[in-house]
Formats: C-alpha cells, structure tokens, sequence
C-alpha cells in the first residue's frame, strides 16, 4: 500500500448549478466499475500528480461532515496476493504517516487491507485512508482525504468506494491467488504514491486560500 501524503491536497473547483450526481467510473483496461459519491467532480488528467494514478476526484462544495475531499484510484502493475500488511515496512518507507493504524474492510466476500492515518504536508495535517482491491488482472488501490478532524468521515468515504466497486478477483481459487507483485514491494510502492496525493491536495488547498484572499 501507498503512504498518502499527494492524495490529500484538495481541488476545489467552483461547484456548478444544480444536483451534483454520483459519478459512475468504468475501467475496461483493468476490468473493474466503482461509483464516486455525490458531489466530487473528476480532475483533469494533466493535473493528476503520478501516471500511476487512474482517476483523481475533488469535492466540488462542502460535503457532510467533512469541508474538502480527495479521491483518488491507483494502479498496482501486478495482482495481490493473501499475506497481510506489514505496518512497520510501510512506516520506515514513508516517516511522514503518523498515528497509522493496519485494518480491514469488506470487499464483496473478501477482507482486503486497508490503512488509515495522517499526512503533513506544507504546514497541514490531513486525514487519510486506503485500500487495496485484489482484481483478477491487476490490484488497485483506492485513497481517500481530508481535513484531520474530519478523520471519522474520510474512512466512510473509502468505506462507501469500496462497496461500490465491481470486478473479477484472483482470490476466487488458490491458483489465482499467486503473488505477481513479490514480497509486497506493490503494496509498499502504493503507499508512497498516496504521499503524493497529500501533497497535491495541501498545493489546492493553499491555492485556493490564497486566491480567497486576493
């Protein structure tokens, strides 16, 4: 899994008249659908901070209970297999995760690993949580971010991701469960890149501020 830190600096955009609706996102390449809940707006491609990332997604307005978010969608380049996490190996490759907390979530039948914690980036400690999803062609991951007192409502986001994605898994037999990514050097090269995503989201944030101002 990726450290967070990019995931998190937020693009707000000004939110356009009328309903915002959910966002449904169809992936023919990797094989998966998800649905972006109501009010997030899918950010340019060219901005997107890694070419690693799929799809980008800031919150168009204030959202319930939280001011700002950040979604984002990660490719893995290889399938996952059933070992767990290793906190510690993801704390030495990103010092910047702090309060890093290992745990699951529900995936179709399947438990996958999921972390949460929090980023600082450019004088802001943001919220942050992620997924990985063990697709049958190739693992993704999913982050979410936001303001740090709104921790609590940035893992129901992941959470709500989460439950709307559909895809074939490998884990459905022991044969597809092979590990293509070797001694979870996917997972932690996942975690870095979600760093990124903070720092991207910090970079809106403080853009924003500043335009506010003038």
């Amino acid at each position: 899994m990726t450290p967070t830190l990019p995931i998190i600096a937020l693009l707000l955009a000004s939110a356009a008249a009328g309903t915002a609706q959910p966002l449904a996102i169809s992936n023919q390449e990797i094989g998966f659908s998800l649905t972006i809940p109501d009010g997030f707006q899918q950010v340019d491609p060219a901005q997107i901070p890694n070419p690693q990332f799929l799809y980008l997604f800031q919150s168009r307005a204030p959202l319930p209970g939280i001011a700002e978010a950040t979604i984002a969608v990660e490719r893995l380049n290889g399938t996952l297999g059933r070992h767990p996490l290793d906190l510690n190996t993801v704390l030495k490759a990103d010092p910047g995760l702090t309060d890093a907390q290992a745990y699951t979530e529900t995936w179709k039948t399947f438990q996958i690993q999921a972390i949460r914690g929090y980023q600082v980036s450019a004088g802001s400690r943001m919220a942050m949580c992620s997924a990985q999803v063990p697709l049958k062609s190739e693992a993704i991951q999913v982050f979410v971010a936001g303001p740090s007192e709104s921790a609590s409502q940035v893992a129901i986001l992941l959470h709500q991701v989460i439950q709307s994605l559909e895809g074939e898994s490998n884990w459905l037999t022991d044969a597809q469960s092979a590990e293509k990514l070797g001694e979870g050097a996917g997972r932690l090269a996942g975690w870095i890149l979600g760093a990124a995503i903070v720092g991207y989201a910090v970079r809106r944030r403080s853009r924003r501020r500043q335009a506010a101002l003038s």
